[in-house]
């Protein structure tokens, strides 16, 4: 149904290999270093069938959000570092830029099974807007298209999608593997089916979590988007991120919102308590406020930044019941250790649940690794957005334009 990379004839030739390197990074006293290499290494075994066809290969991706600008903070640097420690036999070369004339000359001038990594695509802003003199500039660094990152594959950019116009187009084999894997557990789930949903993107979650509805015998919902919920019902959820103020004018999402609530408590479960950061004195502690108490007409100061005890014990009882789990977000403000708890104690019923478990996403992916349940879970997926639309039966963009015709 899908082209892929077996499907062509690669001998010699100037491959443009579409990766997922959005990588978390960190500064160091010296300079930026990757902090978990997970999305690099999925793509070690595509690059090595590449190399074995000696192939010039030309990596293509974009890192974090820069709008559309350079952002030095943002370069790929770090990411042509860790890959020249991976592959120590290779030579690496690292670009400052992703397009132009001082670019195509120092790939023409590649050799075989050298491997180029270019800067940064979102720094310009076409990337994002599938801008197909972009997507073209790009496919002239080469004669085949591959695609290898399947976490960015429900983005409709130049790099993804647009580029597909232009040179003959495959899925590597990380991309075919998590199709294969994921199309079984879509096709095949066991009943009953329990999504779990965190995090904070309601506006690419929201018509996830509608589709699936027809799927799923219970939706968990914590994180912001619990909140989003709840603040709908008329709970006081207190203050809430920049971004989520910004998203609740949208008219589509309200939309949908409205068409979910008669769910709740049905096939859609709220968090019932959370935690907040109260000051006591000189000292800040932690309190846990049940969210029955907040339909008060006094809102509450602070925010809701981790589900509680309660609400721990009532997903349980879901998850026990479980044959099959998919899960993606955080339950809250994973990043700080003391609003980690309600997500750890997520990850560990999960992983000691009898249920086939699928999981995909940056924070729940950390959050399984650390606890070093990785073993105990069916399937980690690095990709969340593109997992979620995937398996909830929405298209993805990038994988639309490699059916075969």
């Amino acid at each position: 149904m899908y082209k892929t990379i077996k499907d062509i004839n690669l001998k010699n030739k100037k491959v443009i290999l579409r990766v997922a390197f959005d990588v978390p990074l960190k500064k160091n006293e010296k300079e930026w270093i990757v902090v978990d290499d997970s999305r690099i290494k999925i793509s070690i075994p595509t690059i090595k069938y590449l190399l074995k066809q000696d192939c010039k290969i030309i990596l293509v991706s974009y890192l974090g959000r820069p709008n559309g600008k350079i952002v030095n903070d943002l370069r790929l640097k770090p990411v042509a570092k860790k890959l020249q420690e991976i592959f120590k036999n290779e030579k690496i070369i690292y670009l400052k830029d992703c397009i132009g004339n001082e670019i195509e000359q120092k790939v023409k001038k590649m050799k075989s099974n050298e491997i180029i990594l270019l800067e940064n695509t979102r720094f310009y802003p076409e990337e994002e807007k599938n801008d197909l003199k972009f997507a073209k500039k790009i496919a002239k660094l080469g004669e085949i298209f591959i695609n290898d990152a399947f976490a960015q594959s429900h983005r409709n950019y130049a790099s993804t999608v647009g580029i597909t116009k232009f040179l003959p187009s495959a899925m590597g084999l990380n991309f075919e593997e998590e199709i294969k894997i994921l199309t079984k557990v879509k096709t095949n789930a066991k009943r009953p089916l329990v999504i779990i949903i965190g995090g904070v993107k309601i506006d690419s979650k929201i018509d996830v979590i509608k589709n699936f509805l027809k799927q799923a015998d219970w939706i968990l919902i914590g994180g912001v988007i619990g909140l989003f919920f709840l603040k709908e019902l008329g709970y006081k959820v207190g203050k809430l991120p920049v971004s989520f103020l910004k998203n609740q004018n949208n008219g589509g999402i309200k939309k949908i919102l409205a068409e979910l609530l008669p769910f709740v408590g049905e096939k859609i479960i709220l968090p019932v308590d959370g935690v907040i950061e109260k000051n006591i004195g000189d000292k800040k502690q932690l309190k846990e406020v049940d969210i029955a108490f907040l339909n008060s007409n006094v809102l509450l100061p602070i925010s809701i930044l981790d589900i509680g005890h309660q609400t721990s014990e009532l997903f349980s009882q879901y998850i026990q019941k479980a044959k099959t789990i998919i899960w993606n977000g955080p339950m809250g403000l994973f990043e700080k250790d003391k609003f980690s708890q309600g997500t750890k104690k997520i990850a560990q019923i999960v992983a000691n649940s009898k249920a086939y478990s699928v999981i995909g996403g940056g924070d729940t992916e950390e959050a399984i690794s650390k606890l070093r349940l990785n073993k105990k879970i069916g399937h980690v997926c690095v990709a969340g957005g593109a997992m979620l639309k995937f398996l909830a039966n929405k298209k993805l963009p990038a994988l639309e334009v490699l059916k075969k015709s």
